[in-house]
Protein backbone atom coordinates (compact mmCIF):
# COMPACT_ATOMS: atom_id res chain seq x y z
CA UNK A 1 0.00 0.00 0.00
CA UNK A 2 2.85 2.26 0.78
CA UNK A 3 4.79 1.09 -2.05
CA UNK A 4 1.44 2.04 -4.19
CA UNK A 5 0.93 5.52 -2.77
CA UNK A 6 4.53 7.04 -3.34
CA UNK A 7 4.20 5.65 -7.13
CA UNK A 8 0.99 8.12 -7.40
CA UNK A 9 2.85 10.84 -5.66
CA UNK A 10 6.06 10.80 -7.51
CA UNK A 11 3.69 10.27 -10.58
CA UNK A 12 2.10 13.60 -9.77
CA UNK A 13 5.23 15.35 -9.36
CA UNK A 14 6.83 14.39 -12.61
CA UNK A 15 3.56 14.70 -14.36
CA UNK A 16 3.26 18.13 -12.63
CA UNK A 17 7.18 19.09 -13.10
CA UNK A 18 6.91 18.70 -16.88
CA UNK A 19 3.19 20.60 -17.26
CA UNK A 20 4.89 23.45 -15.57
CA UNK A 21 7.81 23.25 -17.72
CA UNK A 22 6.21 23.08 -21.11
CA UNK A 23 3.43 26.25 -19.67
CA UNK A 24 7.00 28.30 -18.73
CA UNK A 25 7.58 31.13 -20.87
CA UNK A 26 10.36 33.83 -21.23
CA UNK A 27 9.51 37.62 -20.76
CA UNK A 28 12.07 39.52 -23.56
CA UNK A 29 13.22 42.83 -21.85
CA UNK A 30 12.88 45.77 -24.28
CA UNK A 31 15.73 47.93 -24.92
CA UNK A 32 15.49 51.23 -27.64
CA UNK A 33 12.57 52.14 -26.14
CA UNK A 34 11.40 55.94 -26.83
CA UNK A 35 8.44 56.95 -26.09
CA UNK A 36 6.16 57.06 -22.75
CA UNK A 37 2.75 55.55 -23.70
CA UNK A 38 1.73 56.64 -19.88
CA UNK A 39 1.51 60.12 -21.50
CA UNK A 40 -0.71 59.16 -24.37
CA UNK A 41 -4.39 59.51 -24.09
CA UNK A 42 -5.56 58.31 -21.06
CA UNK A 43 -2.63 56.37 -20.41
CA UNK A 44 -2.55 56.67 -16.98
CA UNK A 45 -4.58 53.56 -17.21
CA UNK A 46 -0.89 51.46 -17.89
CA UNK A 47 0.86 53.21 -14.38
CA UNK A 48 0.21 49.89 -12.24
CA UNK A 49 2.16 47.75 -14.83
CA UNK A 50 5.50 49.74 -14.15
CA UNK A 51 8.14 48.11 -12.51
CA UNK A 52 6.73 44.97 -12.69
CA UNK A 53 5.93 41.31 -13.81
CA UNK A 54 2.20 40.96 -14.91
CA UNK A 55 0.16 37.95 -16.29
CA UNK A 56 -1.67 39.60 -19.14
CA UNK A 57 -3.91 36.59 -20.92
CA UNK A 58 -2.25 33.87 -19.29
CA UNK A 59 0.60 35.13 -20.25
CA UNK A 60 4.02 36.73 -17.60
CA UNK A 61 5.28 40.17 -19.43
CA UNK A 62 7.97 41.87 -17.92
CA UNK A 63 7.27 45.84 -17.80
CA UNK A 64 10.15 48.38 -17.40
CA UNK A 65 11.20 52.30 -17.80
CA UNK A 66 14.33 53.43 -18.68
CA UNK A 67 15.97 56.31 -17.54
CA UNK A 68 14.19 58.76 -19.56
CA UNK A 69 10.73 56.99 -17.97
CA UNK A 70 10.31 55.60 -21.67
CA UNK A 71 8.13 52.52 -21.55
CA UNK A 72 7.81 51.29 -25.25
CA UNK A 73 9.14 51.00 -28.71
CA UNK A 74 7.78 53.67 -31.11
CA UNK A 75 9.57 55.91 -33.03
CA UNK A 76 13.08 53.78 -34.04
CA UNK A 77 14.00 50.15 -35.12
CA UNK A 78 14.71 48.38 -32.09
CA UNK A 79 17.04 44.75 -32.19
CA UNK A 80 16.11 43.00 -29.01
CA UNK A 81 18.90 39.93 -28.14
CA UNK A 82 17.57 36.84 -27.48
CA UNK A 83 18.92 33.42 -26.62
CA UNK A 84 15.53 31.19 -26.15
CA UNK A 85 16.51 27.51 -27.90
CA UNK A 86 13.20 25.81 -29.74
CA UNK A 87 11.12 28.89 -29.55
CA UNK A 88 8.07 28.25 -30.91
CA UNK A 89 5.44 31.03 -30.16
CA UNK A 90 5.95 34.88 -29.13
CA UNK A 91 3.34 36.69 -27.75
CA UNK A 92 3.19 40.15 -28.20
CA UNK A 93 1.92 43.56 -26.41
CA UNK A 94 1.19 45.49 -29.22
CA UNK A 95 -1.39 48.65 -30.43
CA UNK A 96 -0.90 51.84 -32.27
CA UNK A 97 -1.24 55.59 -32.29
CA UNK A 98 -4.00 56.50 -34.68
CA UNK A 99 -4.24 53.90 -37.02
CA UNK A 100 -6.35 53.27 -40.33
CA UNK A 101 -8.00 50.15 -41.64
CA UNK A 102 -5.99 48.37 -43.81
CA UNK A 103 -2.58 50.18 -43.18
CA UNK A 104 0.62 49.11 -42.42
CA UNK A 105 1.21 50.01 -39.00
CA UNK A 106 5.01 47.66 -38.60
CA UNK A 107 6.25 44.59 -38.20
CA UNK A 108 8.34 42.20 -36.31
CA UNK A 109 11.19 39.99 -37.14
CA UNK A 110 12.55 36.79 -35.75
CA UNK A 111 16.05 35.40 -36.22
CA UNK A 112 17.00 31.61 -35.39
CA UNK A 113 20.29 30.42 -35.34
CA UNK A 114 20.20 28.22 -37.91
CA UNK A 115 19.00 30.76 -40.37
CA UNK A 116 15.50 30.49 -39.93
CA UNK A 117 13.29 34.30 -40.22
CA UNK A 118 9.98 35.04 -39.82
CA UNK A 119 8.53 38.75 -40.71
CA UNK A 120 4.67 39.42 -38.98
CA UNK A 121 3.64 42.50 -40.15
CA UNK A 122 0.65 44.27 -37.81
CA UNK A 123 -2.13 45.48 -39.78
CA UNK A 124 -4.93 47.47 -38.97
CA UNK A 125 -8.79 46.48 -38.15
CA UNK A 126 -6.83 42.65 -38.68
CA UNK A 127 -4.51 41.93 -35.57
CA UNK A 128 -3.94 45.77 -34.60
CA UNK A 129 -6.15 48.91 -33.44
CA UNK A 130 -5.67 52.12 -31.57
CA UNK A 131 -4.57 51.75 -27.87
CA UNK A 132 -7.35 54.13 -26.99
CA UNK A 133 -10.66 53.04 -27.94
CA UNK A 134 -12.04 56.57 -29.34
CA UNK A 135 -12.19 57.65 -33.05
CA UNK A 136 -9.53 55.98 -34.93
CA UNK A 137 -9.84 51.74 -35.15
CA UNK A 138 -11.04 50.00 -32.76
CA UNK A 139 -11.47 46.54 -33.95
CA UNK A 140 -9.24 43.29 -35.01
CA UNK A 141 -10.66 40.75 -36.97
CA UNK A 142 -7.63 38.22 -36.65
CA UNK A 143 -7.58 34.65 -34.42
CA UNK A 144 -4.03 35.86 -33.21
CA UNK A 145 -5.36 38.94 -31.26
CA UNK A 146 -6.63 38.47 -27.47
CA UNK A 147 -8.08 42.17 -26.90
CA UNK A 148 -7.43 44.34 -23.77
CA UNK A 149 -5.85 41.88 -21.96
CA UNK A 150 -4.93 45.10 -19.85
CA UNK A 151 -7.34 48.55 -19.70
CA UNK A 152 -10.74 48.97 -20.40
CA UNK A 153 -12.61 47.66 -23.43
CA UNK A 154 -15.33 50.36 -23.81
CA UNK A 155 -15.11 53.53 -25.50
CA UNK A 156 -13.02 56.72 -23.38
CA UNK A 157 -10.02 53.98 -22.65
CA UNK A 158 -6.96 52.63 -23.26
CA UNK A 159 -6.26 49.10 -23.24
CA UNK A 160 -3.12 46.81 -24.26
CA UNK A 161 -4.01 43.85 -27.24
CA UNK A 162 -1.91 40.51 -27.44
CA UNK A 163 -0.97 38.96 -30.29
CA UNK A 164 -0.34 35.05 -30.31
CA UNK A 165 2.75 34.49 -33.48
CA UNK A 166 3.16 30.69 -34.13
CA UNK A 167 7.02 30.73 -35.37
CA UNK A 168 7.28 28.39 -38.23
CA UNK A 169 9.23 24.57 -37.52
CA UNK A 170 12.30 25.35 -38.05
CA UNK A 171 12.61 28.29 -35.12
CA UNK A 172 11.67 24.65 -32.91
CA UNK A 173 14.98 23.20 -33.38
CA UNK A 174 17.40 26.40 -33.66
CA UNK A 175 17.99 29.33 -30.61
CA UNK A 176 16.23 32.40 -31.25
CA UNK A 177 18.72 34.57 -31.30
CA UNK A 178 17.15 38.45 -31.97
CA UNK A 179 13.90 40.37 -32.79
CA UNK A 180 13.67 42.94 -34.61
CA UNK A 181 10.47 45.65 -34.13
CA UNK A 182 10.14 48.30 -36.81
CA UNK A 183 7.14 50.52 -36.99
CA UNK A 184 9.36 53.78 -38.21
CA UNK A 185 8.17 53.66 -42.09
CA UNK A 186 4.72 53.74 -40.75
CA UNK A 187 2.58 57.41 -41.66
CA UNK A 188 -0.60 58.51 -40.59
CA UNK A 189 -2.12 55.39 -41.40
CA UNK A 190 -0.95 54.27 -37.53
CA UNK A 191 1.83 53.29 -35.96
CA UNK A 192 2.76 50.61 -33.68
CA UNK A 193 4.48 50.31 -30.97
CA UNK A 194 5.89 47.63 -29.07
CA UNK A 195 4.95 47.07 -24.77
CA UNK A 196 5.85 43.24 -24.43
CA UNK A 197 7.18 40.66 -25.52
CA UNK A 198 7.73 36.94 -24.42
CA UNK A 199 8.75 33.72 -25.93
CA UNK A 200 7.72 30.03 -25.64
CA UNK A 201 9.52 27.18 -26.07
CA UNK A 202 9.05 23.35 -27.44
CA UNK A 203 9.81 21.33 -24.53
CA UNK A 204 12.49 19.17 -24.58
CA UNK A 205 12.83 15.77 -25.17
CA UNK A 206 13.71 15.09 -21.40
CA UNK A 207 10.26 16.76 -20.51
CA UNK A 208 8.11 14.38 -22.31
CA UNK A 209 9.63 11.53 -21.03
CA UNK A 210 8.84 13.10 -17.65
CA UNK A 211 5.48 13.34 -18.47
CA UNK A 212 5.46 9.85 -19.63
CA UNK A 213 6.79 8.41 -16.73
CA UNK A 214 4.63 10.13 -14.36
CA UNK A 215 1.64 9.07 -16.40
CA UNK A 216 3.10 5.14 -16.53
CA UNK A 217 3.89 5.36 -12.61
CA UNK A 218 0.11 6.61 -12.00
CA UNK A 219 -0.88 3.70 -14.75
CA UNK A 220 0.73 1.26 -12.69
CA UNK A 221 -0.33 2.53 -9.24
CA UNK A 222 -4.00 2.23 -10.67
CA UNK A 223 -3.58 -1.34 -11.97
CA UNK A 224 -2.05 -2.42 -8.55
CA UNK A 225 -5.11 -1.34 -6.92
CA UNK A 226 -7.78 -2.86 -9.32
CA UNK A 227 -5.81 -6.26 -8.71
Amino acid sequence: MIANKLKVLLGLSLISAACASQAAVTTVPLTGMDADIRTWTDGSAYNPLYDSTQTLGGVSFSFAQDANRNTAIYNSPATLGTSIANASVVYTLVNSAFGAYGSDAGRITFYGSGGATYTYIYIEGLNIRDHYYGVFENSTSSADVMQAVWGANSPGNAHLDMQTIVLPVAFNSQTLTSIVFDSSYAGGGGKAFLAGVSVAAVPEPGEYAMLLLGLGLMGAAARRRRG
